[in-house]
């Protein structure tokens, strides 16, 4: 984004309504600063109020959001995801191989980013197992904790995710995805398992029952 267009959204940031004026760069030619101006408005960044003057635009507001409060650069933020531990009726734990890295191969619970529109943690859940997997939730899905993995390799930052885990009780018969890994903790030795799998069902299997909070950081 031109530095122009940055100064605006500083100002905006700061303040409910500004007047052209209040906005302008300093030293910044008044056409520079009318066409970027422009260009936000087009953009749908900023938008004008004929008495108040100008404002962040309901985008402009979700914009800057997302951006360092400071310079207005994007920030890398933690991917945010909803898991579950599916447990058939031996109480063995389904697993899926990742098919994206990072991490491809990976063995790891069944999830998925959360979107938007889900509305809460517990419906996109719902959507996930429902796509991934192909069945529709029970009365026993719970929301049984929620973790904060950073996964490094060889001591660099791959990537940092909030999930938040769930725990549901299935019929295996129920499930036809022929991919899925059946298994228990004693069968992991043998197996590469992402980051975080075997500390969050360390997790849940020592807060049966209630609910928890953990952080982990990982090098893989």
């Amino acid at each position: 984004m031109h530095h122009i267009q940055h100064y605006i959204l500083i100002k905006l940031s700061t303040t409910k309504w500004a007047r052209f004026s209040e906005m302008r760069p300093p030293k910044v030619d008044s056409n520079a600063y009318s066409y970027h101006l422009t260009l936000l408005q087009k953009q749908q960044l900023v938008e004008k109020h004929v008495e108040k003057g100008y404002r962040l635009s309901p985008k402009g507001l979700a914009h800057v959001d997302r951006m360092s409060s400071s310079e207005l650069h994007v920030r890398i933020q933690p991917k945010i995801i909803s898991m579950c531990l599916l447990y058939d009726e031996q109480d063995n734990v389904a697993l899926l191989a990742k098919s994206k890295q990072p991490f491809i191969s990976a063995w790891v619970f069944p999830h998925g980013k959360m979107h938007i529109e889900d509305g809460s943690a517990r419906s996109a859940m719902v959507r996930e197992i429902n796509e991934r997997v192909a069945i529709s939730e029970n009365d026993t899905l719970r929301h049984a904790a929620d973790v904060y993995i950073h996964a490094s390799i060889n001591g660099q930052l791959v990537s940092s995710i909030l999930a938040h885990v769930f725990t549901m009780r299935v019929t295996r018969s129920d499930i036809e995805r022929q991919d899925i890994k059946w298994t228990t903790k004693h069968d992991w030795a043998d197996l590469q398992l992402a980051p975080g799998v075997q500390e969050i069902y360390e997790l849940i299997e020592a807060n049966k029952g209630s609910f928890a909070y953990a952080e982990y950081s990982i090098d893989w």
